[in-house]
């Protein structure tokens, strides 16, 4: 399970477009298939192919509660959010949680980190994941 931080985060920070600690930047998530490849040079929403689709109960959800935590010790910053469900969810198989910077226009929403969940099939019931600042997730369906 390999996870990707994007270039386009970085270069996001560094220009003062993301405020990930007070909750000003509209961090979402969208879902993608076992078939898209991750690409740290992927920049933008439309470079990701491969989003789910079809089945029922699938939307990009927005953050809720993002906090971020600075740990000197091991030099690192942790982003961590409340769960997020997807009630009903009933739209196949997906692999990847991507999270984004969110924009009226998929051509101008930056894309941040993609976590790999490894395949996930969904069976029509609630579909929640609960992040962790480690850079898992519990997934759960039921």
């Amino acid at each position: 399970m390999a996870h990707t931080v994007y270039n386009a985060f970085p270069e996001g920070l560094a220009k003062g477009l993301l405020d990930m600690q007070s909750g000003a930047a509209d961090i979402r998530v969208l879902l993608a298939t076992t078939t898209y490849t991750p690409n740290k040079d992927h920049d933008f929403v439309d470079d990701v192919t491969n989003e789910v689709s079809g089945g029922s109960g699938y939307v990009r959800k927005a953050l809720a509660s993002e906090a971020v935590t600075k740990d000197d010790t091991n030099d690192w910053a942790k982003f961590t959010h409340a769960a997020i469900t997807w009630t009903a969810a009933d739209f196949g198989t997906f692999r990847y949680m991507i999270y984004y910077l969110h924009n009226a226009a998929d051509s101008a929403a930056r894309l941040l980190m993609c976590i790999d969940l490894t395949a996930v099939v969904t069976n029509g019931s609630d579909l929640t994941i609960t992040p962790h600042a480690n850079g898992a997730c519990d997934i759960q369906q039921g």
